[in-house]
């Protein structure tokens, strides 16, 4: 009886599995949050060679620019929690703010064409933008993704939602 009762329970979990790994809604809101850590991962190893290599200022400027995304970051958290959440969805959330992410990568590519006297002020604009949206959009997806399951599907769920969450980070270093 021990024995069918352990195989019912493994049934039961992966039965669990399947129904999440079958929302197509619960993928995207993981990328959704995973790009966005993954971005801020690649902005702190990527950044310091850009800032201190190639335009030559100081590891303690490096600094202060990557302070500034951290405040942006923290801003975004109090802005959504106290404005935006009243204002729109956890969708429209997700929405909006990896349209800005998009947007401040962008702008890292485009500091990179322009004229080195240009490049900093470009870098730090994409940087505060990206930790403020970042931290929204990171923060919206992943409330978005548990929304969808209840409470009987929630350990799977997380499950899943942290080993995308890890690997789209782990491919984002390496990449």
């Amino acid at each position: 009886i021990k024995r069918n009762e352990e195989m019912s329970r493994r049934k039961a979990i992966f039965a669990n599995y399947k129904k999440v790994l079958s929302n197509q809604n619960f993928f995207i809101y993981c990328y959704v949050t995973a790009i966005a850590w993954a971005g801020i991962a690649v902005f702190y190893t990527i950044l310091p060679f850009v800032i201190i290599d190639h335009l030559n200022y100081t590891p303690v400027f490096f600094g202060w620019v990557t302070f500034s995304m951290v405040i942006c970051g923290v801003l975004g958290r109090l802005v959504n929690m106290t404005f935006f959440a009243k204002l729109m969805s956890l969708e429209q959330s997700v929405f909006v703010f990896s349209i800005m992410n998009t947007f401040s990568v962008t702008l890292v590519f485009l500091a990179l064409i322009f004229p080195e006297h240009f490049t900093i002020y470009i870098l730090i604009i994409s940087c505060t933008l990206f930790g403020f949206s970042s931290s929204i959009s990171a923060i919206s997806g992943s409330s978005a993704a548990f929304k969808i399951f209840d409470k009987s599907l929630s350990a799977s769920a997380t499950a899943i939602y942290g080993l995308i969450i890890d690997l789209v980070i782990f491919m984002g270093l390496i990449v």
